[in-house]
């Protein structure tokens, strides 16, 4: 009787750990999913504001903005002083 009852608590902690491993292994298949995605979303928006940061950078731009916002002009040649 009693090496029956063993096998039997053996058979179910066996069960129980292979559910248990399953559930595991599904669980971190979905973690490792979602990881991606960010991962994902994270390197796009990167690369949105690398194309930002150089837009911001443009020397076109900042000329534009320094004469129209700020009304800078370009210096005289006898205003410049030249160091040495």
């Amino acid at each position: 009787m009693i090496p029956v009852f063993c096998a039997v608590c053996l058979l179910v902690s066996s069960l129980i750990f292979l559910v248990w491993s399953r559930f595991q292994v599904t669980h971190l298949g979905y973690q490792i999913s979602r990881a991606i995605n960010e991962q994902t979303r994270l390197l796009n928006r990167n690369k949105q504001l690398k194309v930002e940061g150089a837009t911001f950078r443009s020397l076109s731009r900042i000329e534009s903005i320094a004469t129209s916002q700020l009304g800078l002009t370009n210096p005289d040649p006898q205003q410049m002083v030249h160091l040495q």
